[in-house]
């Protein structure tokens, strides 16, 4: 929830338009923090389908606690500004930038003020994020509560407060003459994006209850019904603001939710279908029922391509048909780029790519790597303590340990995500037939993440965005699948041994 609270966050800070200013050549950022000195500080944007962060400049505070930074002009651009101590942020901020402007950020005792020529729209979208943490709790609190989403009159309760939290935010925008009309225009339209947004997770959600789709139901004629009028729900009401997409097109995904509606869209069609490798032209099909954003379409596809429910394990076949497919439609696409990059990287985990080595540490603190194995079959589970799936299949773990303990070729790697070595050794201790070499790597922030790059984080290198996860590698340090079949499904076969004889 703190990942999601933050994009959101960050979403507010982006803009619409560029209005006319000094002559500056760029624009310019003063940083005043006197608590700050010897800190670093670094500016930044993120691409739009990756969310990868993009440094446009770094440094270090020096004695005077005072900082200018200069940036080439672009277009309207929506900022992220951290301080750093060490590895922990210090101060965070999102500012709106504009091209010839010259913004000033006072930080002291964690409160930040705003002053120059956009301190007042970077100020009123600072309320605004205020405003939007409380309606994210509101939100999350009635989501929760069944009841609510069955009740007939609970949709019109529901917009009624949430566009409550908003309406004073509304007013004073409305009356302030040192606003320009498009200031206003902008800030509104953020101001009621979050009840859009709202409106449309409440309808989904209501009838996902109505008709029980996650419940038994085996008729698959009324399930393809079901998917009809829940996708033409979701999609039909979906307005894209293009001004809020141009300029920052990766927030406004998030902001709108788009990406993760491929979990429920997935479970729909494995219903459907009994498997989870859905075509382009079925998300194609969903995301065409909205005749209104037709000029969008790209944008609302190539996000369901690039969400993390779709990269979570996809084989790099069935994404490049998603991606050949999107290519095909959309040609000139803008979005088209950071789907090849994704492609690309999932390429480096195609079957019969090198492994990608890593490091963790064993149970006496001593590192060791993926690669001091290289020679043997090597059975990857990556896991935690707190993980019920994880521990569930350690019963047919312990099978296979049986079965194959006595084989030199063939090891099996436990690396632990936990981020307490305490609970992961007392499991250990409590578990001695779970045999095989142990080694612990902490989580990180972005360790789900699909779309960061680590060159020593297991679950960046492997692209996994939940576990347990398995990964096979073949005693030619090549990588057979990142993405394995589970315990419980390797003790019914003999793939293994058919592994072991190569």
């Amino acid at each position: 929830m703190n990942a999601f609270r933050l994009v959101v966050s960050f979403f507010l800070f982006t803009c619409l338009a560029c209005n006319d200013s000094s002559k500056r050549d760029g624009m310019e950022i003063r940083v005043d923090c006197k608590e700050c000195i010897g800190k670093k500080i670094s500016v930044s944007q993120h691409s739009v389908l990756r969310n990868n962060e993009i440094k446009l400049y770094q440094a270090q505070f020096d004695s005077s606690g005072s900082m200018l930074v200069k940036l080439p002009n672009q277009d309207t651009l929506g900022l992220s500004l951290k301080v750093n101590e060490g590895d922990s942020i210090y101060f965070h901020a999102y500012l709106y930038l504009e091209p010839n402007t010259h913004i000033e950020v006072n930080f002291e005792k964690k409160d930040v003020r705003f002053s120059g020529d956009l301190a007042t729209i970077n100020t009123y979208l600072g309320d605004l994020r205020k405003i939007d943490n409380k309606r994210l709790d509101f939100r999350n609190v009635w989501r929760t509560d069944s009841d609510r989403i069955k009740s007939k009159d609970s949709l019109e309760n529901y917009i009624t407060i949430i566009k409550s939290f908003g309406a004073e935010f509304d007013k004073k925008v409305s009356s302030d003459a040192s606003l320009s009309h498009y200031e206003k225009d902008f800030l509104h339209s953020i101001n009621t994006g979050f009840e859009t947004y709202r409106r449309l997770d409440f309808d989904f959600f209501k009838l996902l209850y109505d008709r029980q789709i996650y419940y038994d139901n085996e008729d698959d004629k009324q399930i393809v019904k079901y998917q009809d009028s829940v996708t033409h729900a979701y999609f039909s009401g979906l307005t894209i603001n293009p001004h809020l997409l141009k300029f920052n097109g990766s927030f406004y995904n998030w902001y709108l939710n788009i990406g993760s509606r491929m979990s429920e869209l997935m479970e729909i069609y494995y219903k459907q279908h009994q498997e989870y490798s859905f075509s382009y032209d079925y998300l194609k099909t969903t995301v065409r029922l909205n005749k209104k954003s037709a000029q969008h379409h790209d944008f609302v596809l190539s996000n369901l391509i690039a969400s993390g429910y779709v990269l979570d394990g996809v084989a790099y076949d069935d994404l490049f048909k998603l991606i050949s497919g999107f290519k095909k439609d959309y040609p000139r696409s803008k979005y088209l780029p950071e789907l090849e990059e994704i492609l690309a990287e999932y390429a480096t985990l195609k079957p019969g790519a090198p492994m990608k080595d890593f490091t963790m540490s064993d149970k006496n603190g001593k590192t060791f790597r993926l690669s001091d194995y290289k020679g043997k079959l090597i059975y990857v589970d990556v896991w935690a303590t707190w993980c019920g799936p994880c521990v569930e299949e350690f019963q047919f773990s312990r099978k296979l340990v049986e079965r194959y303990g006595k084989n030199q070729d063939l090891v099996f790697l436990y690396v632990s995500k936990d981020n307490k070595q305490k609970s992961w050794k007392n499991f250990l201790i409590k578990n001695p037939a779970l045999k095989g070499v142990h080694g612990i790597q902490p989580p990180k922030e972005d360790d789900y993440d699909h779309l960061k790059i680590d060159s020593n984080n297991v679950m960046r290198l492997y692209n996994i965005g939940g576990i347990p996860r398995y990964i096979l590698i073949g005693k030619d340090g090549k990588i057979i699948n990142y993405n394995a079949a589970r315990p419980s499904e390797l003790v019914t076969n003999k793939y293994l041994d058919s592994l072991l004889t190569l």
